[in-house]
């Protein structure tokens, strides 16, 4: 846990982050601190996605699955618009799922949100644990957009 707030924090502060953080990487000193090794693989982080990943975290703490649907399509971590397979064949191909025609808004958020909250809600651990985000997309990118 104290892993993941180091590169969390790390990226939202300083837009630059370790890109390789497992465990043969990172050590406790004698203080209790997380202590980084091996800076071969640093990235730094553009501006709008930092703001966009702190919006996410916010949003996934707060469990606001429709501001954490919009934090992933203004960073680009999803399609704009936001595309989706209709069925749930794997050769079938994404597709826009479409604009309200009097707001204008991507009903693809509404949509996503709906498949988010409930992939949380029934992950172990998914409304406490920024963690099981990570396991929720990899099983939504099957039928979301993802980049």
């Amino acid at each position: 846990r104290m892993a993941v707030e180091a590169c969390t924090a790390s990226l939202v502060l300083t837009g630059f982050v370790h890109a390789d953080p497992h465990e043969g990487n990172l050590m406790l000193d004698d203080e209790g601190n997380i202590v980084f090794l091996d800076f071969g693989l640093m990235s730094d982080v553009e501006d709008t996605i930092m703001e966009a990943f702190a919006q996410g975290i916010q949003a996934c703490l707060a469990e606001d699955w429709v501001s954490l649907t919009k934090a992933f399509k203004s960073s680009g971590f999803i399609s704009n618009p936001i595309e989706w397979k209709v069925d749930d064949s794997t050769d079938s191909d994404f597709v826009p799922v479409g604009y309200d025609p009097i707001t204008g808004e991507d009903l693809g958020i509404d949509e996503l949100k709906k498949d988010l909250e409930k992939s949380m809600r029934g992950e172990e651990g998914g409304t406490s644990r920024f963690g099981a985000l990570a396991a929720v997309l990899n099983n939504l990118s099957e039928k979301w957009k993802m980049s």
